[in-house]
């Protein structure tokens, strides 16, 4: 399992963005007792950003087979973008496509894949969808939009840490803000620590109301991370956020001077964004 969530930013205007933010533990053996897997690995890409087009992706469930699946449903949705289909049966087809694999795949246990994905028609309507897959076969459904910045879909083992983290975060000014579901995923990943199949750094894409997906990088315990995977030099065209989604200097590793600042007021805990 894992940590995943996926909420819209709201402005006056409506819905301005939609994100989807992950941990990065992939747990190829499990305990049998509840505790930490036997065999895991810290850097499984679970968001997917597609730079061709405004579809982003994160996913639970069963890691191996979804890096198999999500990255050539999003390649398969990016063939047939300029077809003219609408939203819904691009949708139908990308599920249609990702059952064809799982009609052969091997049963892999309790687990179920689910994926979120999400999208921005030409209208700029935001639409999000959950695609769930299991051997033999694959069902999407549509997720309503909440009217203020908030939770669209969250799931995996360390979700219910996520909404307690969130609940402190709610008794702040920073209630109803991006920054807050966010910071409440880092915080459920960097101070709690309870869920042992949610760890590594946090994976964070997105869109907005125009361009196409974004693969943010994340400072993450005084380093660079892109996708889980640790990055040594700065990639200046990437956006980078910090826990608390400060806009971030990828050399510095600091927050940006025209950046606004997110001060941490829940727990007043110092946290390790920035290099020692």
């Amino acid at each position: 399992m894992s940590s995943l969530v996926c909420w819209a930013g709201v402005d006056s205007r409506g819905t301005a963005s939609i994100y989807i933010a992950t941990d990065s533990r992939v747990s190829l053996v499990k305990s049998t007792d509840g505790k930490a897997p036997r065999t895991k690995w810290d850097c499984g890409q679970k968001a997917y950003a597609s730079p061709q087009t405004t579809w982003i992706f994160g996913c639970v469930g069963h890691g191996f087979f979804a890096a198999q699946i999500i990255p050539r449903v999003q390649s398969y949705l990016e063939a047939i973008d300029a077809q003219g289909l609408t939203t819904e049966a691009r949708v139908e087809a990308a599920c249609k496509f990702a059952a064809n694999a799982m009609v052969s795949a091997p049963t892999f246990g309790e687990d179920e894949i689910r994926i979120v994905m999400a999208t921005r028609e030409a209208d700029k309507r935001f639409r999000v969808f959950q695609m769930i897959c299991v051997p033999g076969g694959a069902t999407w459904i549509e997720l309503p939009l909440p009217s203020t910045s908030e939770i669209i879909f969250i799931d995996g083992s360390g979700s219910t840490f996520i909404v307690k983290a969130l609940a402190k975060w709610r008794e702040t000014s920073a209630a109803n803000t991006t920054r807050a579901i966010y910071s409440a995923l880092c915080d459920a990943l960097l101070h709690q620590k309870r869920d042992p199949y949610s760890e590594g750094p946090p994976q964070l894409v997105g869109i907005y109301r125009i361009g196409s997906a974004r693969s943010f990088g994340v400072i993450w315990r005084g380093h660079r991370y892109f996708h889980g995977i640790k990055v040594d030099d700065p990639i200046p065209t990437v956006d980078w956020r910090n826990e608390l989604f400060e806009v971030c200097d990828p050399s510095t590793l600091r927050r940006t001077i025209s950046a606004q600042r997110h001060s941490h007021e829940v727990t007043r805990l110092k946290r390790k964004s920035r290099p020692s």
